[in-house]
């Protein structure tokens, strides 16, 4: 009897052995590195508008509570730039489409493992002028950071702006014409989509999660900022 209880121990923890190799093996542990418990990622670049950069808040941006989630072993840059768009708007004197700006080529030579990627806001401005231009423009971001070596893209949808806010965004351009373009293209490369638009817009009151003073109404309050990196980090590390 004694001889059979053991045996069966042995079997037991041969077999549990094998399920964790299997697992590892199909990577079960998400975007941790093979069930070590280390984020696969060690170079996060941080894609966007003032929404990423923090306007004149940026030391409470959501990159900076990206970072604090991640930990030293990781590094988070934002390379947002205040005002910047995905498309030139068909502005003769617009002078911050991204791709253009000093930030995007040191995004390049940061050498990103992921690319977070958060921008549309500014083309809603002026969507006549953006749209005819904005998927191939945005198509045209997301390839040169594939194309220079980044082995993954989170792209976001850009959040809801209040009504009456200081930069005089209107919200329902944002809604029906930025956002779906972003879920779109996410589904065309098969990237993962977080979805900020729909988790601000679920939260009992949205005004905490934006900046009153002035107000803005269209920046991230700590609440705001500390939620957007929350997604992030989950998205990361599932």
């Amino acid at each position: 009897m004694k001889f059979k209880r053991i045996s069966a121990l042995v079997i037991t923890f041969l077999l549990s052995m094998t399920a964790c190799a299997l697992f590892a093996a199909c990577g079960g542990s998400g975007n941790e590195d093979g069930g070590s418990g280390k984020i696969q990622y060690k170079r996060i670049a941080c894609i966007g508008d003032s929404l990423t950069y923090g306007h004149v808040w940026h030391d409470e941006s959501y990159p900076v509570y990206l970072q604090e989630l991640l930990g030293s072993e990781v590094e988070v840059k934002n390379f947002g730039v205040n005002g910047s768009a995905v498309t030139n708007r068909n502005e003769p004197n617009y002078t911050l489409k991204y791709d253009t700006l000093k930030e995007y080529s040191d995004s390049i030579a940061f050498q990103p493992d992921l690319v977070v990627i958060m921008i549309g806001t500014n083309d809603g401005y002026n969507w006549k002028g953006s749209a005819p231009t904005f998927e191939e423009e945005y198509r045209k971001l997301v390839d040169s950071y594939f194309e220079n070596g980044a082995e993954q893209v989170f792209l976001l949808t850009s959040p809801p702006t209040l009504p009456g806010n200081a930069f005089h965004l209107i919200d329902s351009v944002i809604n029906a014409e930025v956002c779906p373009r972003q879920r779109a293209l996410a589904e065309e490369y098969g990237l993962p989509l977080i979805d900020v638009r729909e988790t601000f817009e679920a939260q009992e009151d949205l005004r905490l999660l934006f900046r009153s003073e002035n107000n803005d109404g269209v920046h991230f309050s700590v609440a705001g900022a500390k939620l957007v990196a929350n997604l992030v980090a989950e998205e990361i590390k599932k």
